[in-house]
């Protein structure tokens, strides 16, 4: 079943997002099963909402993906992280792709 997850954590910068986005590489090599993300700031407080297939999909994302750059973008501190289950999603954009 499809999950949403909400996740903040203060104290984590974009550039910190930026470098790890960079050693993890999921914009080039999405995440399996990973569905939606979206991403920005509240103060100096990192918000995320994501979609995934289920949350073992985001876990193994999060341990196998994540995690190991940790230390190295000199990440500190622990998210908020809440899972929901999803209802129903839709892309409106889908259907608006150009021809």
């Amino acid at each position: 079943m499809a999950v949403v997850l909400t996740l903040k954590w203060p104290g984590y910068t974009r550039e910190q997002y930026d470098q790890l986005l960079e050693l993890a590489d999921w914009e080039n090599e999405p995440a399996r099963n990973g569905i939606f993300h979206v991403v920005w700031w509240e103060g100096d407080t990192m918000a995320i909402v994501d979609v995934w297939e289920s949350q073992e999909d985001w876990q193994s994302f999060f341990d196998e993906r994540l995690s190991p750059h940790f230390e190295a973008v000199g990440a500190t501190g622990q998210p908020d992280a809440q899972f929901h289950e999803v209802h129903r999603y839709f892309n409106t954009q889908a259907d608006h792709a150009p021809a």
